[in-house]
């Protein structure tokens, strides 16, 4: 054979080995498309409508339903009523177990790639996600009082920002759980982002230690003077500074945001989205 045959034959090979390689390099990348597609299908805004107990047979007319009937239905809610347990912790139980099911996926599946740019985390909240204010709740009886002083005696009012500095708030048992859970992991960074003010920081740090909320990766809070119509904005712009850090920063990719609220979801930068119930108050 000649050596212009042998180079033709040569080239073939090389072309025919190209064509291979782009058709599997093509496969992949469809693959991983699929992949994210499906993955951004499957994570909606996970949430529960809370199984708010009905009213009393006494209050069950339409038209003697009032104030007082929903608040007593809220307190069963939360506080179980006659020995029956609460609907409200079984209900945050199965968000929080929800996420952490997905998370250990995640976890799982960057183990096996060999592609991860980003490192992961986990956003969340802070009030009715991850510190209960119901002691606060209860002592206003629902209402929200801004300011005066809170002394956690029974028939007085409680100022929620003093309640705040008080850095009493006690951890919600099932999202301490799956906080140490993801912690755990060594591969999932935890985040709290709060609409909590830059004022109430530290208050929000000892709190934290206190619950048992200890080695997460940064506390978020919100600038005093920021007085928007709703904490979206706010809330999405901290997501998309851990996952797009200006200058060094280390760059995250943040798989699950958990919150109480709609406006704790919204904005986008997060992968998948978890909503804890709250039927107790509702913040834009």
């Amino acid at each position: 054979m000649s050596d212009d045959a042998d180079r033709q034959v040569a080239a073939r090979l090389v072309n025919g080995l190209r064509r291979r390689l782009a058709g599997m390099l093509l496969i992949a990348l469809l693959t991983a498309a699929a992949s994210a597609t499906i993955r951004a299908a499957e994570c909606s805004v996970t949430q529960l409508e809370p199984r708010i107990p009905a009213p009393s047979e006494v209050f069950s007319t339409e038209k003697s339903a009032n104030i007082d009937t929903l608040k007593s239905q809220l307190k069963e809610y939360k506080e179980g009523k006659d020995g029956k347990p609460s609907n409200y912790e079984d209900d945050v139980k199965q968000v929080f177990d929800r996420a952490l099911a997905y998370v250990r996926q995640r976890v799982d599946e960057a183990k096996r790639s060999t592609d991860q740019d980003k490192a992961l985390a986990v956003v969340l909240d802070i009030d009715e996600t991850s510190l209960s204010n119901w002691p606060n709740l209860k002592a206003n009886n629902f209402g929200f009082i801004k300011g005066g002083p809170c002394l956690e005696e029974p028939t007085l009012s409680c100022g929620f920002d003093e309640w705040i500095l008080k850095a009493s708030a006690p951890a919600i048992p099932q999202a301490l759980e799956f906080y140490r859970a993801v912690i755990d992991t060594r591969s999932v960074a935890v985040f709290f982002i709060t609409g909590r003010r830059h004022s109430q920081r530290q208050a929000t740090l000892l709190n934290l230690d206190a619950a048992g909320f200890r080695g997460f990766a940064g506390l978020r809070t919100r600038p005093d003077d920021q007085h928007a119509d709703t904490i979206v904005p706010f809330k999405s712009g901290e997501r998309k500074a851990i996952e797009e850090p200006n200058g060094n920063g280390k760059q995250y990719k943040i798989i699950a945001s958990i919150g109480d609220q709609e406006s704790d979801l919204e904005g986008g930068f997060a992968e998948c989205r978890f909503k804890v119930p709250n039927p107790f108050y509702f913040i834009r």
